[in-house]
């Protein structure tokens, strides 16, 4: 199938109302990808405490963890449910229109507009 155009993948997705099954798909589809497969946040696969929440900063306006490109953010609240005295903040980026279409999300879990082409909003 071709789609003659030159816009980026994601860009495409959302220029027109006719692509949004598309990007509903293709956002269902990395939500799910892992399923029943090891997350990176089980214990013995990577030591999450020692290396990331031992030490870690833990005043309120610290950023703990950036899911850039989270989609719906499963992978935030996967992380929230296993690690739920982590230090800081959790933010969930993606476009506008993918945080738009969550239906439901930890409110602890910040939502924050970003295009990953761009520059990174959150420092430190």
């Amino acid at each position: 199938m071709q789609f003659n155009t030159n816009l980026p993948f994601f860009e495409w997705l959302h220029s027109d109302p006719e692509h949004f099954p598309l990007a509903s798909q293709f956002n269902s589809i990395m939500s799910t990808y892992y399923q029943g497969r090891p997350s990176w946040i089980e214990e013995g696969f990577y030591p999450v405490h020692d290396n990331l929440i031992q030490g870690a900063r833990d005043d309120e306006d610290n950023v703990f963890l950036v899911d850039v490109g989270g989609g719906s953010g499963h992978d935030l609240v996967e992380f929230l449910s296993r690690w739920p005295g982590a230090p800081g903040r959790l933010v969930l980026q993606d476009l506008p229109a993918v945080l738009d279409d969550i239906v439901a999300l930890d409110p602890s879990i910040e939502r924050m507009a970003h295009d990953f082409f761009t520059e990174q909003p959150v420092k430190g």
